[in-house]
């Protein structure tokens, strides 16, 4: 469809099959508004935030200087595809912005960037872009009942923090102090935190639950700035609500210009397919890497940094008891000498690395292994040798970067990723990791570091681009065929050069951290914080990167329930991405190994949180197929509570066989809304639903959380029938039948290795 161009009385309307958009040239703003007429939103404005300042620094140019006549371009292609491109400009003192607004006339959303160029003779500096912002003025965001039903979407900076829906009804959770600042929050944000303000980084999304509609606003590009979307509810009225692109204070010399990212503004009627189209649109325009999910072992959540050889070697022998088999054996933090000195080995592995990679590679894995290629510990050489590669502050000193009881001398600094020297190291690092020892995986662990506020060797860098020139860097020397996962991980300057992101806060063997209550915010190692940021972090997995929940662990101690464990197994597999135990693989008898079975291999793809913008911890996963769907009904309560079924809920119509797997009862046929008893507290419901058929289904099975979903076939005519289920490994269990016309299932044995045919 053309977009459709009308003249109106001082402005200019865009208009398309869902969205519109309104130029209104006496405001110098514009209005975005659905077709249908359920979402209003205006008026926008862009601002900037530069030296030298008038004596606005926060520059809101339509409250002060009038914009001049737009350009309508009506093919420009950008990074989402090609759209109607309006450039609306202005010049102030020497500098001249341009707003570029691109309009997609079939699409529910348009993109948004800011140009800013220096005319002047003076270099000046840039602070901050707003390419979309809406402060306060007419009548603002018009959905629904208001911010008093609104839920807040946010994804937030990195791996660890703290992502999902919260509302506007109590104040955002704060970072109570530095360490969490740090680890938790972009730089941006260490000093804007305020009650009256919530705030996320690379995307938020304000949802109307009741009507199914949203706004979202995200960045949907992320090589050279930091984006913040804040909204603000201020004395009972929704009052901001902005995408701040952080500029760092970068030198802006003289004929010199810069772009803001681009932003998408998104009015949709479907806040979960609003997301995910987002995310496809983020991934095509940062050129994200195909999800390859791995299964393995890593040795972090069992030994921490006391691993040593013989434990390792151990283990390596002792893995060709998993079932199914796995691909990746990956040494953690504990084998270097100092952090930051990774080709100085500590003497607990006498080993040289290419041996130790070589015996990997011997028992048929890939060989992986951990380095914090961006910061290093106060007692390392590299930090008494190479003091000028690291991040300043204002003073000369360098930039901390953590605080770590298993760093020798505690605290770790920031290196400079724009040092040339610093550069030429860490490529050579890579280099020899990969190339001459013989490794096939890197884990890279507090990747923050290298975009933290500092003074850096390049003036004109900001931590964002600092920290994607130094991935850059990796992935170059690494090779393409080399598997990187990012931990500790800034999301957007990663995608398109990392493989894998982890998505949460660590894991533990505890259900919650009363660290958190130290923090302010969820940042300490708990299962209940993993496992709520992994399904609130869902749909960006395999848009965005291979989704890594963190590492399985089945040994619970004292402090895990046999429930708890259970739901850690249903949430991986359902979300389709690594697999990597974390174990003395010597010490799993029969039952954890057979749990471990369970949960391997994955989906293949990863299921969607229904509820994720009812509450800040999902708790339906739910995975549609045909003729069976999948779904896990949580309960993170610490009391049991009845578990509801609404089939339409999930887009089910008719009938449905309902089977729960780790009862392994046949709960019956069922349609609409139904009762299914009680969930233990921190426990799951664990349901294959299937199609009613005149023929014989399999309603699930007890070897697999697939119960055969995407893999299991059945061909019944007349009096006779074929199953067939493709699954690696050795499987013993049960594969449960329903036939038309018998009210109780039957259960077929099988026994085999990789697959199954049988005739009935």
């Amino acid at each position: 469809m053309p977009v459709q161009i009308k003249k109106i009385a001082n402005g200019l309307e865009l208009g398309g099959e869902r969205l519109c958009i309104r130029l209104d040239f006496s405001e110098g703003a514009l209005h975005l508004a659905r077709v249908d007429g359920s979402i209003k939103f205006g008026p926008i404005v862009f601002w900037a935030e530069f030296e030298p300042k008038p004596e606005d620094r926060k520059f809101l140019f339509s409250t002060v200087v009038r914009m001049e006549e737009p350009e309508l371009l009506e093919e420009k292609p950008t990074p989402f595809g090609n759209a109607a491109m309006v450039k609306w400009p202005v010049s102030l003192a020497g500098l001249r912005f341009v707003w570029e607004i691109a309009f997609f006339p079939e699409q529910e959303f348009a993109a948004f960037r800011l140009k800013m160029e220096n005319q002047n003779r003076q270099p000046g500096r840039v602070w901050a872009l707003s390419p979309f912002s809406f402060r306060g003025a007419g009548d603002g965001l018009e959905m629904g009942a208001g911010y008093t039903v609104w839920k807040f979407y946010r994804l937030g900076y990195q791996s660890w923090s703290p992502a999902g829906s919260i509302d506007f009804q109590e104040p955002q959770p704060k970072a109570k102090n530095f360490l969490a600042r740090w680890l938790g929050l972009a730089p941006y944000l260490w000093n804007r935190q305020a009650p009256w303000v919530w705030s996320s980084e690379w995307m938020a999304e304000i949802v109307e639950p009741e009507l199914d509609l949203a706004v979202l606003l995200g960045f949907a590009t992320s090589r050279s700035q930091t984006g913040v979307v804040e909204a603000e509810v201020k004395y009972e009225r929704f009052r901001r609500f902005e995408a701040i692109a952080d500029c760092e204070g970068m030198e802006l010399s003289a004929g010199e210009s810069l772009h803001s990212e681009w932003v998408l503004a998104m009015l949709t009627d479907a806040p979960r397919g609003g997301q995910k189209k987002y995310f496809e649109l983020w991934a095509k325009a940062m050129n994200a890497r195909p999800a390859k999910p791995l299964t393995g072992w890593c040795s972090w959540y069992y030994y921490f940094a006391k691993i040593d050889q013989p434990s390792f070697e151990q283990n390596l022998a002792e893995a060709k008891k998993l079932n199914p088999g796995i691909e990746l054996f990956q040494l953690d933090e504990g084998y270097e000498s100092r952090v930051g000195d990774w080709l100085s080995w500590h003497h607990k592995f006498p080993s040289r690395p290419e041996e130790l990679a070589g015996k990997i590679r011997d028992h048929g894995f890939k060989a992986g292994i951990w380095l914090a290629p961006f910061l290093a510990a106060r007692g390392s050489r590299l930090f008494r040798e190479h003091r000028n590669w690291f991040l300043k502050t204002g003073r000369g000193n360098p930039v901390p970067a953590m605080v770590n009881p298993n760093f020798k001398g505690l605290l770790a600094y920031a290196l400079d990723a724009t040092h040339p020297e610093f550069q030429n190291w860490l490529k050579e690092l890579v280099r020899k990791l990969v190339h001459d020892f013989g490794l096939d995986y890197l884990k890279l662990d507090f990747i923050y570091a290298a975009s933290l506020y500092g003074k850096r060797y390049d003036p004109k860098a900001t931590g964002a681009s600092a920290l994607r020139r130094g991935l850059e860097l990796i992935r170059e020397a690494a090779g393409d065929r080399c598997c990187i996962l990012g931990c500790g991980s800034p999301l957007g300057p990663a995608i398109g050069l990392l493989d894998a992101m982890r998505v949460s806060q660590d894991t533990d063997r505890k259900w919650k951290n009363l660290l958190d209550t130290v923090f302010g915010i969820r940042l300490a190692p708990s299962m209940q914080s993993c496992l709520g940021n992994d399904i609130s972090r869902a749909l960006t997995a395999s848009r965005l990167w291979t989704l890594d929940p963190d590492c399985l662990v089945l040994s619970r101690g004292k402090n895990l329930s046999d429930w708890e464990i259970k739901s850690q197994l249903v949430v991986f597999y359902l979300l389709g991405g690594q697999l990597l135990l974390s174990e003395d693989l010597a010490r799993l008898d029969e039952e954890q190994l057979r749990l471990f079975s369970l949960a391997s291999p994955v989906s293949s793809r990863p299921a969607e949180p229904i509820d994720l913008f009812d509450r800040e911890f999902p708790q339906e996963l739910f995975l549609a197929g045909s003729p069976m769907s999948l779904l896990a009904l949580f309960n993170w309560s610490e009391e049991s509570k009845p578990a509801r079924l609404n089939l339409a809920r999930y887009g089910l119509k008719g009938r449905f066989h309902v089977f729960e797997f780790f009862s392994r009862e046949y709960l019956g046929e069922m349609e609409g809304r139904n009762e299914l008893g009680k969930i233990p507290p921190h426990g799951v419901k664990y349901l294959a639903l299937t199609e009613l058929s005149d023929k014989p289904s399999i309603v699930g099975l007890d070897f697999h959380l697939g119960m055969g979903w995407g893999y299991a076939q059945s061909e019944f005519s007349g009096g006779s029938g074929k199953i067939s289920i493709a699954l690696p490994g050795r499987r013993s269990g049960n594969i449960f039948l329903k036939f038309p016309s018998e009210k109780t299932m039957r259960a077929l044995p099988v026994d085999f290795q990789d697959l199954a045919k049988m005739n009935l």
